[in-house]
């Protein structure tokens, strides 16, 4: 018999490339974070406030306003006739009579004022202060809007479904000033239509549900657009978020990026399992956000018809994590901390606490198969060395031939050396860790000892 020793210096994150990465990375994993190399239970989800709004929020807005001489965010909710503005102990209407809560939204200063203009595509366009609210009377009703070169710009107007209007600059109630406001129209003759308008690396970049298109130009007269090349659709309206070097969206072959120049299916390797997973039914409910060095999609996954899991992509360390065992319906930032709607009367906050608003978290990461450089064989596990700390640890052991596993209890205060016997045999085998009852644990660099057949 021969000694043979496995180490997972690091946890790296999901990657799917089969048949066999590295250890370090998980073939499946839920709710772990290993955002410093660490594996351990991720944060929870939590109410806001425990007072629920009269009816459930639909979608979630930012109000970017100066208080004295620093700039704050405030949180703004839209239910299906309401929008509210937090205000630290509560919330205030600020917006009544709706019939829509499915809100777009553009942070402007006009007349010196700082507002967050909100349209819906149903109801007259209008903008807040964050205490009261205006109609905006001569504008569009904008599904989505979006500014470009001090120019509010809009699509999804009823009944024109391949036109995009812009403002006089400087003035986004003026969509009437001949030479300064206008449309531009832009048929595809594929069946598509356009999802979205955002502005991107200079340019307002529009998403149509097959297509993509580029208007290049900067005032009215320079206006030319241009098919960007190499789009799959369909495209998830909701789902476009700018990381800056990229921007990354939700389309039939997975999440795809766009350089300023073309687009390409993004990791689709590293994805592969969890792309399998995509409800394309419910596909368009798909939702994104940029939170510090993180970008987020909520997915439908597993014939679920809402967002039931978040896909988490470290940018610093090009590295995936999933959450799952919550919905969301939208995001939004508003001075670092991230808020969540889920299709209750509630907002949330995104990573806090220990649980899922009172669900318990159900955390577990599955290392890939390996036949430790050797695939003629049996290996026989024997120790796994670790530094550790929490509550249980359930480890399972799994072979082509076989399924052991072991739970153990950890120090919760301290971290503790860990020595765990092992069983298991076979010429391939993966480990999985995960948390017992909801529980919370941290896991160390991990090392599997092993004795195989010479």
């Amino acid at each position: 018999m021969a000694q043979g020793k496995i180490k997972m210096p690091i946890f790296k994150g999901i990657n799917q490339t089969f048949p066999e990465i590295d250890m370090s990375y998980a073939a499946e994993s839920q709710n772990m974070d290993v955002s410093d190399g660490i594996l351990k239970v991720c944060k929870g989800i939590k109410k806001l406030s425990y007072v629920a709004l009269q009816s459930d929020v639909i979608s979630l807005a930012k109000l970017h306003k100066k208080n004295g001489s620093v700039y704050e965010d405030k949180l703004l909710a839209a239910t299906d006739s309401n929008v509210y503005c937090w205000i630290g102990t509560g919330f205030l209407g600020v917006k009544s009579g709706l019939t829509g809560g499915n809100f777009s939204y553009l942070n402007y200063q006009l007349n010196g004022e700082d507002i967050c203009i909100m349209s819906n595509g149903v109801d007259t366009p209008f903008y807040t202060d964050g205490i009261t609210s205006t109609d905006m009377t001569d504008v569009p009703k904008f599904r989505d809007i979006d500014l470009h070169y001090e120019r509010m710009w809009g699509s999804g107007v009823d009944g024109y479904p391949d036109r995009i209007y812009y403002s006089a600059s400087f003035d986004p109630t003026d969509f009437s000033t001949v030479g300064e406001t206008g449309f531009i129209e832009l048929p595809s003759f594929d069946g598509g239509h356009i999802i979205a308008i955002e502005t991107l690396f200079d340019d307002v970049v529009v998403f149509k549900s097959q297509s993509m298109h580029r208007i290049i130009g900067t005032y009215p007269g320079t206006y030319e657009v241009t098919k960007i090349h190499g789009v799959v659709g369909p495209i998830a309206g909701k789902s476009i978020v700018n990381s800056g070097d990229l921007v990354l969206f939700l389309a039939r072959e997975g999440i795809c990026a766009y350089n300023g120049i073309k687009v390409a299916p993004f990791k689709k390797k590293v994805l592969s399992g969890i792309y399998d997973r995509i409800n394309n039914s419910a596909a368009d409910k798909a939702c994104s956000i940029k939170w510090g060095d993180k970008i987020l999609f909520a997915l439908p996954l597993d014939e679920s018809d809402q967002n039931n899991a978040v896909l988490e992509y470290d940018i610093l360390r090009d590295s995936f994590m999933l959450k799952k065992g919550f919905c969301v319906e939208s995001f939004v930032v508003t001075d670092d901390t991230l808020y969540i709607s889920d299709g209750s009367a509630f907002v949330l906050i995104y990573d806090s606490g220990d649980n899922f608003d009172g669900s318990a978290i159900s955390a577990f990461w599955e290392t890939p198969y390996t036949d430790a450089g050797d695939r003629s064989a049996i290996k026989y596990l024997e120790n796994l060395y670790a530094f550790g700390k929490g509550d249980s640890l359930k480890i399972t052991v799994i072979s082509e031939k076989e399924s052991k596993e072991k739970t153990i209890v950890l120090n919760e205060e301290n971290i503790d050396h860990i020595k765990v016997k092992l069983q298991g045999k076979g010429v391939r085998f993966k480990v999985k860790f995960e948390n017992v009852d909801g529980g919370y644990f941290e896991l160390i660099s991990p090392e599997i000892t092993f004795e195989k057949d010479v």
